[in-house]
């Protein structure tokens, strides 16, 4: 069964089934709440695929979305003979919009479609906030994860500039974007006023793309800003505390940006408490973005991984 939704506590003891294994984890938490709808996802499973290989589920990094994947998708789905699935966390991209931004939250709406496409284990890769749900749903629910890939991000210690990344949300919900805009006004404003934000070009081109147009012709982001907004720092910013002591003995591997700093080497021994089989590879020229930066070599160490695990 899936995480149920409880009244809130400080404590809270929740049942974790998978198809094939039950298991009773304890752990402080804030109210589990699944969304009511299922979150949206796309599958990558145009090639061949081998049914005995569990799927490799993506996730994505904040303001993100399941869509951002879709090259690599494809390239690992041919490659490594897996079925791939694409989700939109909870507040982005396609999926329902919530208040409340939590991972035992975005663990718990994973599990429901896993349920729903009756998948009993999974192998799992999360870059920064994917990153983070990845590592809280293997320990959470280690046995309905075969395999697991974290791109970038430490459990040990977060080292997310939350004065930028309010900047950025702040500027993204005051764009002042008028319905008499076509998309490439409307988007060039924006990135116009995100210009004041940052010089990197490629970042605000990814926050662009949250820009929509709803069927009433309005402007809005795909993102709940919002919601991102007021969960940012007490929840989003920070791998949960409770999880600590708790362990993933599955295969497990690190990629990191060599230039990058969110996972730096005196991490290692502690992020090896949490996932005692855990692999390094920091990627020289990438920084946090190591999937954008060196794309052949991260889809080649991802596959290499795959296929050996």
């Amino acid at each position: 069964m899936l995480l149920k939704s409880l009244k809130p506590q400080n404590w809270y003891r929740l049942y974790v089934t998978s198809f094939l294994s039950s298991k009773c984890v304890e752990f402080s938490s804030c109210n589990v709440d699944t969304v009511a709808a299922d979150l949206a996802y796309n599958i990558h499973d145009s090639h061949f695929v081998d049914p005995s290989k569990p799927p490799l589920v993506t996730f994505h990094a904040f303001l993100g979305s399941g869509s951002l994947w879709d090259g690599v998708a494809m390239e690992i789905q041919k490659e490594t003979g897996r079925k791939v699935i694409n989700l939109d966390a909870r507040s982005h991209g396609n999926s329902p919009r919530r208040a409340s931004l939590h991972y035992f939250e975005m663990v718990n709406d994973a599990i429901k479609v896993f349920r729903k496409l009756e998948i009993p284990k999974v192998s799992i890769i999360g870059h920064s906030m994917g990153g983070y749900t990845c590592m809280a749903l293997s320990l959470l629910c280690p046995d309905l994860v075969s395999s697991l890939i974290v791109v970038d991000i430490s459990p040990v210690k977060a080292r997310l500039d939350l004065v930028f990344a309010m900047n950025v949300l702040k500027c993204m919900d005051t764009v002042p974007l008028k319905s008499s805009l076509t998309m490439s006004e409307a988007r060039q404003l924006a990135d116009h006023k995100l210009q004041a934000i940052t010089t990197d070009k490629k970042l605000r081109i990814y926050l662009v793309s949250n820009l929509v147009r709803t069927a009433t012709g309005e402007y809005t982001w795909k993102t709940n800003i919002p919601a991102l907004r007021d969960n940012l720092i007490n929840n989003i910013a920070k791998f949960p505390p409770s999880l600590k002591g708790r362990k993933y003995l599955g295969p497990t591997l690190f990629i990191c940006g060599a230039s990058s700093e969110h996972v730096l080497k005196e991490d290692l021994p502690e992020i090896k408490d949490f996932f005692p089989q855990a692999e390094f590879t920091f990627i020289e020229g990438a920084k946090h973005w190591v999937q954008t930066d060196q794309p052949e070599r991260f889809r080649e160490t991802v596959c290499k991984f795959l296929n050996e695990k």
